[in-house]
């Protein structure tokens, strides 16, 4: 076993998943990764009896009411009708169709470029995607990480949580075991009391 040639193990969580399919070079395991996390989520038997229930919960409320569907009575009480709610999808996807299916044919083109063999799979997109931005911010000379030097990150980060949650941020200057030089460790404190 290697680094470069596996064999590998995958936790199969969201996380995982959206690394392997935006870093990994090899397709097939992009395409095992993009498949297995929806199998771990299928639906069993048990609830789908529980969802047909609420359904048919939710329906008979509606009919009790005076609505057709729960649909109708839920977007009564929202700022758009459910009619409105539909015009608006159909001419947001008229608007949008046309540069999405632009996007994908320069990403398809770009794909090719680089030595791409087939068509794009849903699991290739997130990869040659990913190689098309890092492709462009370096031939940019555009630096991302200029705009977010870790002080100005951390300050901002810790003043957010203080004024959202009334937390402050300590930094601990005495030893404390890390496992890498870089880490730093902060005491979540009280900001009111100072008691963490």
């Amino acid at each position: 076993a290697a680094a470069e040639s596996g064999p590998w193990r995958f936790v199969a969580n969201c996380e995982m998943r959206r690394a392997v399919l935006e870093s990994c070079e090899d397709q097939e395991m992009r395409r095992e990764m993009y498949k297995m996390l929806p199998a771990r989520i299928e639906t069993t038997e048990d609830n789908l009896e529980i969802i047909s229930r609420i359904l048919a919960m939710r329906f008979d409320w509606a009919r009790d009411v005076g609505y057709d569907s729960y649909a109708d009575m839920v977007f009564e009480s929202r700022m758009a009708t459910q009619r409105q709610a539909e015009v608006f999808l159909l001419h947001l996807q008229n608007v949008s169709l046309a540069a999405a299916r632009r996007e994908q044919e320069e990403l398809a083109a770009f794909a090719r470029e680089r030595g791409a063999m087939s068509v794009l799979k849903p699991w290739d997109v997130a990869y040659w995607q990913t190689k098309r931005q890092a492709e462009y911010l370096k031939s940019s000379g555009f630096d991302l990480a200029a705009f977010f030097p870790l002080p100005v990150v951390l300050n901002g980060l810790f003043e957010l949580v203080r004024r959202l949650f009334g937390l402050e941020m300590v930094e601990v200057e005495e030893a404390v075991p890390l496992w890498h030089e870089s880490m730093r460790f902060f005491h979540v404190v009280n900001a009111s009391t100072s008691i963490p």
